[in-house]
């Protein structure tokens, strides 16, 4: 598979955007997806340590991942909290505590988590979206996009990225960067997938290429995009049209005299 393209530099407009609400919904069913049931096992918040030096830090997180699969949040909190005490060294339990932590807004603890977990683990992928939640909850929307990107290159046949780097790119109004990306996405590495003719059509739309960005709409809706989304951008665009159709000309615009070399 060919590289992605290089990243266009440009600041964020707004540190403090909020993205769609999808976000938590997907936070959420990664934390539903972490592992099956586990069976119950006893340990005090003060047990000693049995049977290796991460025994009990085991078990802590075993107890840690049976509370999130009943949305026990708080439980789950003290258990992975205690687990993470008790193993340093493990990402994995950190990673989890973070996601916990961002689902009952701790933003600040789940952040300081997240990071531990990235450190712990530099070349994995785990945990990148959720510290790109992390980033983007406490302001610092350019690490945001640095982490979606990076798990993008990672992992480029994985919808969860391209998804939120649509949403914040648009939230940022950083239109070009969602060109470049959504250009090289629709045409090259998922050129059948309806989300990336749609997300190229938003961005194309945003820079007034409202025939470019028709004929991309169009062309989801054959792949079978959703037909209300896409049938309102149509709908959208058509009005456009009409209003300008409509709209009298600047009469102290001079359109013959502007040309190329003039403008």
């Amino acid at each position: 598979m060919s590289a992605l393209p290089p990243r266009e530099g440009g600041g964020a407009t707004s540190t403090q955007a909020r993205a769609p609400r999808r976000w938590r919904t997907l936070l959420g069913w990664a934390i539903l997806g972490v592992s099956g049931c586990v069976a119950p096992v006893a340990l005090g918040p003060h047990a000693p340590v049995r049977n290796g030096p991460h025994a009990d830090s085991m078990a802590a997180y075993a107890m840690g991942v049976r509370c999130m699969l009943q949305h026990r949040w708080g439980d789950a909190i003290d258990y992975l909290a205690e687990a993470a005490r008790r193993d340093p060294s493990s990402a994995r339990v950190r990673r989890e505590l973070g996601r916990v932590l961002l689902l009952e807004a701790r933003d600040d603890e789940a952040l300081r988590w997240l990071e531990e977990a990235a450190a712990l683990a530099p070349e994995s992928s785990a945990g990148l979206l959720e510290l790109a939640e992390g980033y983007r909850r406490t302001g610092d929307t350019e690490r945001a996009l640095d982490c979606l990107w990076a798990l993008h290159e990672k992992r480029p046949q994985q919808d969860e990225p391209l998804i939120l780097l649509h949403a914040l790119l648009l939230v940022l109004e950083r239109e070009q960067e969602g060109v470049q990306l959504f250009t090289w996405v629709a045409l090259e590495t998922r050129p059948d997938w309806p989300f990336a003719q749609e997300a190229l059509g938003d961005f194309l739309l945003r820079t007034g290429r409202i025939a470019e960005a028709e004929g991309y709409y169009e062309d989801a809706l054959q792949m079978g995009g959703s037909v209300r989304s896409l049938s309102r951008k149509l709908q959208l665009i058509e009005q456009r049209r009409a209003q300008d159709d409509e709209a009298p000309p600047d009469p102290g615009l001079d359109l013959t005299a502007a040309t190329p070399a003039s403008r």
